[in-house]
């Protein structure tokens, strides 16, 4: 996940019993993403590792650039949900990428077993430098394509997602529309 209930004293314990934890910096900047890291290491020896949203903002801004309206429709479909919770929905909302570069310089200086990508498929340069500093990478495909593009960019392995998985799915880009791939076919 990406926050919520993950801990890192979950995640240790999950390192104790011989998985694989994991620390969700989807939503969290360089220092917060050291900050768990370290809380990890106080807690075990074990290996551990991090995943990390490879958010393309090229790729964001051009979905809204093709469908201006798409973000007052979305906007407006939460509406009710909001004022049920007593939200209020942002005028105009910032987007952030959390600063994924000084995240991904955070791992290679301070490298954890483990570094898995999602929502993206990081560039060769960064899988050699993790790969480098002793990572493994793997990086989260849903397409056939995306496991060409994570092969081809060198990761150590995949973690193919279908259709079957159930909830949000990841992809690489904003308006790819969802194949409906089992995992087998993938």
């Amino acid at each position: 996940m990406a926050g919520g209930p993950t801990t890192p004293e979950l995640i240790a314990a999950v390192a104790e019993a011989g998985g694989l934890g994991m620390i969700g910096s989807g939503y969290l900047d360089a220092a917060a993403t050291r900050e768990e890291i370290a809380r990890v290491r106080a807690a075990t020896d074990a290996p551990f590792g991090v995943n990390v949203f490879l958010v393309d903002r090229a790729d964001s801004d051009a979905a809204l650039a093709a469908d201006p309206g798409a973000l007052a429709r979305y906007a407006e479909a939460l509406t009710p949900v909001a004022e049920r919770l007593g939200i209020t929905l942002a005028e105009d909302p910032e987007f952030s990428d959390f600063d994924q570069e000084a995240t991904l310089a955070a791992l290679v200086a301070d490298p954890v077993a483990v570094v898995s990508f999602t929502f993206g498929i990081p560039d060769p340069d960064t899988v050699r430098a993790l790969q480098a500093a002793g990572t493994a990478v793997v990086v989260t495909v849903a397409t056939v394509d995306d496991a060409r593009r994570a092969v081809a960019a060198g990761a150590d392995w995949l973690s193919v997602q279908s259709a079957e998985a159930g909830g949000h799915r990841s992809t690489t880009t904003i308006g790819e529309t969802p194949d409906g791939a089992t995992t087998v076919e993938l």
